[in-house]
């Protein structure tokens, strides 16, 4: 069984409740372990390569912050006139 390592958790708490794919795996975890607690619903897709958990009710913030996780040349700057 794969479980989240401290590490993700903090990271997740760092970031609105989000951690890129890549920053998971910095943390310990695989690909293949990170598409398994996708499928048993211990982590949720946000967008593609970025994740939440599902423990956490994201917010505007946290969309937003996957968003700029998943696609770093994507720049949010705010609403316009």
């Amino acid at each position: 069984m794969t479980y989240l390592p401290a590490e993700a958790h903090a990271r997740f708490a760092a970031q609105h409740g989000v951690a890129s794919i890549e920053q998971l795996i910095d943390t310990g975890l695989t690909r293949r372990q990170i598409e398994y607690l996708v499928d048993r619903n211990c982590l949720v897709s946000v967008v593609r390569g970025a994740y939440s958990s599902p423990s956490v009710a994201l917010g505007d913030n946290g969309r937003l912050a996957a968003i700029c996780l998943a696609r770093p040349a994507v720049v949010i700057a705010g609403p316009t006139a």
